[in-house]
């Protein structure tokens, strides 16, 4: 009857005992909301922390895996500059030992020139001592061909006139023994002439018409 009253002037047609039913109800049912209220609010309150806690999970799984991969991008690249660096090295060392044979055979060749440069001037000094001395002979024998021409000059000049006094001495010897003969025919007679074909005949240098 209760639920039917929509006016309070209805309630006092019903009993004590109705209106004290009726409140006991209201009670139940407000004590039976508050704690579906009280469950319901604790139920959302245990959704938002599991939903916290998943979050929270999330987050920390992901702080994980990103301190995780920042360690291991920090070990790769301190791996890459480790290797990197060893790289590095290797070409420097390879470089060197390749500017050092380099180096080597260079200095190889500079001392082989210097050798045979050495070599080439020893030579060279050799030579021209061998060309002052070839020179110094070559004068030396000018001078005694000189003197030896010159003496032998002096000589055939020496002989000749000994010869041609010999040949006058002769001569006027002649003319003296054999007066009878034209002194003309005797001026003729000279000691270059030569006697071809049993003819006496003036001496004529070879070659000359």
């Amino acid at each position: 009857g209760f639920q039917k009253c929509g006016d309070r002037s209805c309630l006092s047609d019903i009993s004590s005992d109705d209106l004290r039913k009726t409140a006991m109800d209201y009670h139940i049912k407000g004590a039976m909301l508050s704690y579906f209220l009280s469950a319901r609010q604790e139920l959302e309150v245990i959704e938002a922390k599991n939903k916290m806690k998943v979050v929270d999970e999330h987050l920390g799984s992901l702080e994980k895996e990103y301190a995780a991969t920042k360690t291991k991008h920090e070990e790769d690249i301190k791996g890459l500059k480790v290797s990197h660096d060893e790289e590095v090295k290797k070409a420097v060392e390879v470089k060197e030992n390749e500017w050092a044979k380099e180096r080597k055979v260079h200095v190889g060749e500079v001392k082989a020139l210097r050798e045979e440069v050495k070599t080439q001037l020893e030579q060279l000094a050799s030579e021209i001592k061998e060309t002052d001395n070839a020179v110094s002979q070559r004068d030396e024998l000018i001078k005694e061909r000189d003197a030896l021409t010159s003496k032998v000059n002096g000589l055939q000049v020496d002989l000749g006139y000994q010869y041609d006094e010999g040949f006058q001495f002769a001569l006027e010897q002649l003319k003296i023994t054999l007066s009878e003969i034209d002194a003309a025919k005797l001026g003729e007679l000279d000691a270059l002439n030569k006697i071809v074909d049993g003819k006496i005949v003036p001496f004529t240098l070879p070659g000359a018409t």
